[in-house]
């Protein structure tokens, strides 16, 4: 979809955060990276990553930099360039299993209000806009600061997952303040 628009995030210290207007999201990980082939990065996919939106080893990092698990998801924005990526993402964020995220998605799992895991829940870039993936961020922050129209309860830990599939792709886990 075309959209006009425009997205901004302020990343300030902790402190400087408190005297915010808004209540602060915490940065708990970021993660970005490439598929590689022989120990050497390339743009393209090497052939066994063709079933695969080529996150998993951004997956890993993401969960060591941030200390927590996919099992400590809440909520979850993913870029969906194309829908089979979107469900190979799940997949390499280890939300569910290799070879089983269609089973996962068509179980329930990810609808709001009631699904373990709900993703996209402004819409993402098909139903709110396509702003290149920030406005999922900015979605991640209204998760955890309490202000969705699709607000998860008492979600802490949100994932955002950017451009699966086309690398360099990335991810964040944001962390509502305590």
């Amino acid at each position: 979809q075309e959209s006009d628009g425009a997205c901004a995030v302020v990343v300030v210290s902790r402190e400087q955060a408190r005297d915010a207007p808004q209540p602060p999201v915490l940065i708990a990980g970021a993660a970005q990276g490439m598929s590689h082939e022989d120990g050497i990065y390339r743009p393209g996919r090497c052939e066994e990553l063709w079933s695969t939106a080529g996150m998993a080893e951004v997956a890993n990092d993401l969960y060591v930099s941030a200390g927590i698990s996919p099992d400590e998801i809440d909520v979850v924005q993913v870029y969906e360039n194309f829908t089979g990526q979107v469900i190979m993402a799940m997949e390499d964020f280890g939300l569910c299993k290799r070879g089983e995220g269609g089973a996962y998605v068509q179980s329930g799992v990810i609808k709001w209000p009631n699904g373990r895991t709900p993703i996209n829940t402004s819409g993402g870039n098909l139903a709110e806009a396509y702003i290149h993936g920030l406005s999922l961020v900015i979605e991640g922050g209204r998760q955890l600061r309490g202000q969705s129209t699709s607000q998860v309860r008492d979600a802490k830990h949100c994932l955002v997952v950017s451009g699966p599939g086309a690398p360099p792709s990335s991810g964040l886990i944001l962390r509502r303040a305590a």
